[in-house]
């Protein structure tokens, strides 16, 4: 067994072998090890990432009179940073689910935290940016001029953001309105992220004795930021002054 450690949640015991199957990249790490940070993950992130371990699939049906919950991606983002394509695609498929039952575009705070956590090329970050391009140029009756606002303001200071959304208006006038939240989705699928090749891999090292680890890149929901962006979401946000 190994700890499983984050800083919202009390210590979980989870099998190793289900952990070096599923998190290949970090199996030398979990072998070598009784505990295992994971950060600020979220107690509802964790939730997820445990079920898919040992369900193989996500127990995620989103009530349509709740305000969505950004956990699933905080589960694509903690996939990221284990180096989980399997994670993130189980991850950015129910986000999908999830976005065409409730009927809803991702807020600008969570758009945002997509792009501060990801590198260009990012599935989410295609996904996000076509969706919100799908729903300003439908006219889509959910999109109050605050929340458009909000994504503009959004465009303004995030260069990676305005560029994708200008992409996505381009690809949804040459291709029709279609609703990315839709369809099999396996063009938002990766076997791996584009950048990971070029990371270097430490994972060999000859260390006897790493008492713990750590996942180096996942990063809990910002919930204070220099630039927080202004609250006109049609969602309630979730960072604190």
């Amino acid at each position: 067994m190994i700890e499983m450690q984050s800083a919202e949640n009390p210590p979980l015991p989870i099998h190793k072998n289900l952990l070096c199957y599923h998190v290949k990249h970090y199996k030398h790490e979990f072998e070598r090890c009784d505990e295992f940070s994971m950060g600020g993950v979220t107690p509802k992130c964790l939730e997820h990432f445990v079920n898919w371990l040992y369900q193989g699939k996500l127990f995620y049906d989103p009530d349509p009179d709740t305000p969505f919950d950004a956990s699933i991606i905080d589960l694509y983002l903690l996939g990221r940073s284990l180096r989980a394509p399997e994670l993130r695609n189980v991850a950015i498929d129910a986000f999908r689910r999830a976005c065409h039952k409730l009927n809803i575009i991702p807020a600008p705070h969570d758009i945002a935290n997509v792009y501060l956590q990801t590198e260009a090329g990012s599935p989410m970050r295609l996904l996000c940016s076509r969706m919100v391009a799908h729903g300003i140029l439908t006219c889509d009756p959910e999109l109050d001029s605050e929340s458009c606002k909000g994504y503009m303001g959004l465009a303004e200071r995030c260069e990676d953001f305005r560029i994708d959304l200008m992409k996505a208006v381009k690809h949804e006038f040459l291709n029709g309105p279609v609703d990315p939240a839709e369809g099999s989705g396996e063009e938002y699928h990766e076997s791996d992220s584009p950048n990971y090749a070029e990371i270097e891999d430490d994972t060999d090292s000859e260390s006897d004795e790493p008492a713990s680890q750590s996942a180096p890149d996942y990063q809990p929901r910002s919930r204070s930021s220099p630039s927080p962006p202004p609250p006109y979401s049609r969602y309630p946000p979730r960072y604190e002054d």
